[in-house]
């Protein structure tokens, strides 16, 4: 037998493009590169300092390669929903690509776009999965991931190392490697219900899930976002609502009564600084106008609503709105943002993008087997719409591969409850395989043997 021999496949990319090599196994390289690509999602510093590629999207880029010499780049990676998605993903595209060719500026739909398909489409067909074991690996490694950089944060919050600033602000906030505080907060909060499920399903040991929360919990308030705060207990109530049981009813109740009173007696000692003066401030006055930069935010939003009455169909064009503000910054409202720059077809296709993946929560939690899967996907969507109301484009792959993670979840909690895989990765056969089966199944009785005369 020759060095290279071809193998058959079900996906038309395996067909015409795999080629398995002897010398290099290709099978066992792609797992540990996604596994890495995941987990320095939370990583964007590690970049150039003037363009969006980070280190993990090289490592995402890599693993698409594989997975297209390996025959496993599926052409309907998300299954029976694949054709939502991608018309979602089209009337996005096509309202900020219309947009733009009335702009000033249409070459930068080119890059927006891109960004867009790379975190919505590429990491579809990297992430999502259909084997239990692969996709309870790669949520393991994402909340590693953002355990690792939140305890690397820390450590140069407690030691004081940090003389450029670059992983606690100023003002003494935690940013770690997400560069911003308010994300940093954020990530930890889509983070919160997968380290949930992780516990619930018994996936991983308490003594692993005690230590992340420890670390999380502590990482949140020093980053000292109101914001960030406010969605990670969104996303904590939405997961316990949705799995309430009394033995949960029953911990939370004395976590909560044993919380109350070390924090009113050793608060002021514990307690970042930046967290009590911007987030307990707020808090204990009611006046949002003390945590942060809220005013300046909420300035930026009454200059879109100002932009959108204008621009309703069409917008301004793709990052246009940076420049023609008179601010001289983008809304940090998603929302407010597409609709300004892509017109309300964009905000429209890209709304569809998490309902569909709650419908899917929907559909899969009404099931017994499905429900602590439909719980924790409703639990992080809940969180990416909530962020949206105070971020910028999110097209940065921390906040897309929760999502993605999470429909790799239910596309295995689907699979599990049909016994077989989705349409994504069945093998299509020849119109004789079900008569052959059919015969393998029910033999024919053998014809009796003539007695010889």
């Amino acid at each position: 037998m020759t060095a290279f021999s071809r193998t058959s496949h079900a996906s038309p990319f395996g067909r015409l493009l795999t080629i398995r090599r002897r010398q290099l196994d290709l099978a066992s390289l792609e797992l540990p590169v996604t596994r890495l690509a995941i987990f320095f999602s939370v990583f964007p510093s590690l970049r150039p300092a003037q363009v969006f590629f980070t280190f993990s999207d090289m490592l995402f880029c890599v693993s698409a390669v594989l997975l297209l010499l390996l025959g496993r780049l599926r052409f309907a990676p998300l299954g029976p929903v694949t054709v939502p998605w991608m018309t979602s993903f089209a009337v996005l595209s096509g309202g900020l690509i219309l947009s733009s060719l009335l702009g000033e500026a249409p070459e930068r739909v080119l890059v927006v776009l891109g960004q867009y398909a790379f975190a919505y489409v590429l990491l579809a067909y990297i992430i999502v999965r259909t084997d239990e074991s692969v996709v309870d690996t790669l949520v393991k490694t994402f909340v590693l991931g953002t355990v690792c950089v939140n305890a690397f944060g820390l450590a140069v919050y407690f030691t004081g190392t940090d003389e450029t600033f670059r992983f606690v602000t100023g003002s003494g906030r935690l940013a770690s490697f997400m560069d911003n505080p308010n994300a940093n907060a954020s990530v930890i909060a889509l983070t919160l219900p997968l380290l949930l499920y992780l516990w619930f399903s018994r996936k991983w040991r308490s003594v692993y899930v005690l230590a992340s929360l420890a670390i999380l919990a502590y990482a949140l308030m020093a980053a000292s976002s109101v914001g960030g705060l406010l969605w990670s207990l969104a996303g904590v109530m939405v997961f316990f609502a949705l799995t309430i049981n009394w033995r949960v009813l029953a911990g939370l109740a004395v976590c909560v009564a044993v919380a109350i009173p070390l924090l009113d007696k050793y608060g002021p000692t514990v307690l970042p600084d930046a967290f009590q003066a911007r987030v307990l401030g707020a808090v204990q006055s009611g006046n949002l106008e003390e945590a942060g930069t809220f005013s300046f935010r909420m300035g930026l939003i009454h200059e879109a609503l100002e932009v959108v009455d204008d621009q309703i169909l069409l917008g301004l064009g793709a990052d246009q709105y940076r420049a023609k503000s008179a601010l001289g910054a983008p809304v940090h409202d998603v929302y407010l943002l597409l609709w300004a720059e892509g017109g309300l077809p964009a905000l429209i296709g890209w709304l569809m993008l998490p309902q569909i993946i709650a419908l899917m929560a929907f559909w899969t939690f009404v099931r017994p087997s499905g429900r602590l899967v439909g719980a924790t996907t409703l639990a992080v969507v809940v969180v990416f719409l909530l962020a949206a109301t105070g971020n910028s484009h999110m097209y940065a792959r921390f906040w897309v591969v929760p999502l993605h993670l999470c429909m790799a979840l239910l596309m295995v909690s689907w699979a599990g409850r049909r016994r077989l895989p989705p349409r994504a990765a069945t093998v299509r056969h020849g119109p004789g395989h079900a008569v052959g089966q059919l015969r393998r199944r029910n033999p024919q009785p053998a014809p009796p043997m003539r007695e010889p005369r």
